[in-house]
């Protein structure tokens, strides 16, 4: 089968998914490519989207709140026919050429725009092709019931009366769980995990991290979290792309051997294995990569939009807990790295949760309607 992935520039989840869903079709034997959405209408399109995104993320939350809360008051905005649909169309005609002329079977979109042009470019060529969108939250998008797809796959059971109610018929929903890349589906023994970052027995591991970008009040959670966390407990900040941070981080906790300061890393899944506690923003891709490794997680209010309903899932599922403000999120990390019991219930919540590997679910769900 040859299968083509559309992702989006707007933020590092949807090109994570889409690189999952790749390595489980190319294990399969399957011929899978990606390529940004965007780019279809221009590469200058697709940049002013990822920097303008790249920017509101990290340093204008309030305003990206906004804009979600905005196209979910006002559905006309990104429905069929209106001015944001009609933009997105501008590269549907280029989208089906280049799906046509690479025989394309089946297109799979990680992005509610991806699966507008995807739609419109179906409809304009009349192409018979299969369809799917893949969510990566756990909530039903703005915008979703503008296209027309074969099928959506979403994070959990729970979700399919959003996306009924936005018109989407309950046969084209499949529960698959949210794509995370291999290495959040294995687990490594803690213990093991822990030794091979030089944690000694006996000592907790906080991981605080805030998506890839490094945003939110990291410096004044590390403050308060360096302030009250117990002795016992070895805190790692991982700053991500954010390099002004990390450079902060540096120098203030250069002298504080529990207080263990990177950059941008690809360790994240062995970091997760060795820790304890996840302290961490409500993104789909952070949280269902605890929810992989079964990682108790403590979430930080940065963003809004899609995040609140991410952390409304875990929260209100017993699998990780929140806070305010910094003072109040570091007093309740401290209490919980001390509360076994707790910390048990909130993994075991998380296993009786957990779909498994969620690549490998959508694509054995899409070899069998091949056969």
């Amino acid at each position: 089968m040859k299968v083509l992935i559309l992702t989006c520039n707007t933020g590092g989840g949807h090109n994570t998914a889409a690189a999952s869903i790749e390595e489980a079709f190319e294990l399969r034997g399957d011929s899978c490519d990606v390529e940004d959405a965007l780019e279809f209408i221009s590469e200058k399109v697709s940049k002013m989207f990822g920097n303008g995104h790249n920017r509101m993320y990290r340093y204008m939350p309030s305003l990206f709140n906004q804009g979600y809360k905005l196209s979910e008051q006002k559905p006309e905005l990104l429905q069929e026919n209106s001015g944001l649909y009609r933009f997105f169309a501008l590269g549907s005609e280029k989208l089906g050429e280049y799906i046509e002329r690479g025989r394309y079977e089946l297109v799979i979109c990680t992005h509610v725009f991806s699966a507008m042009m995807l739609s419109n470019a179906v409809k304009q060529k009349g192409m018979n092709i299969r369809t799917g969108l893949v969510a990566t939250d756990y909530t039903c998008y703005p915008g979703v019931e503008a296209g027309s797809l074969d099928w959506y796959f979403i994070s959990d059971e729970s979700q399919k009366a959003a996306f009924i109610e936005k018109g989407i018929p309950s046969d084209k929903l499949v529960a698959t769980g949210i794509p995370v890349s291999r290495r959040f589906v294995e687990v490594t023994d803690k213990e093991v995990a822990k030794k091979a970052e030089n944690i000694l027995n006996g000592e907790k591991h906080l991981l605080m991290m805030c998506g890839s970008m490094g945003c939110g009040p990291m410096k004044e959670l590390a403050e308060e979290l360096a302030e009250k966390l117990p002795k016992n407990v070895v805190l790692t900040i991982v700053c991500g792309t954010n390099e002004a941070l990390y450079r902060k981080l540096e120098r203030k906790f250069s002298d504080n051997d529990r207080v263990r300061v990177l950059a941008y890393t690809r360790r994240i899944p062995e970091l997760m294995d060795s820790a304890d506690l996840y302290l961490t923003k409500a993104g789909g891709l952070s949280t269902s990569e605890a929810l992989n490794k079964q990682l108790p997680m403590c979430l930080i209010q940065a963003i809004g939009g899609c995040e609140e309903y991410n952390q409304e899932y875990f929260v209100g599922g017993g699998m990780a807990v929140t806070g305010e403000t910094p003072e109040e999120l570091a007093k309740i990390c401290a209490e919980l790295l001390t509360d076994e019991d707790r910390l048990v219930q909130m993994k075991r919540r998380m296993e009786e949760n957990n779909p498994g590997n969620a690549a490998e679910n959508i694509v054995t769900f899409l070899k069998n309607g091949e056969e």
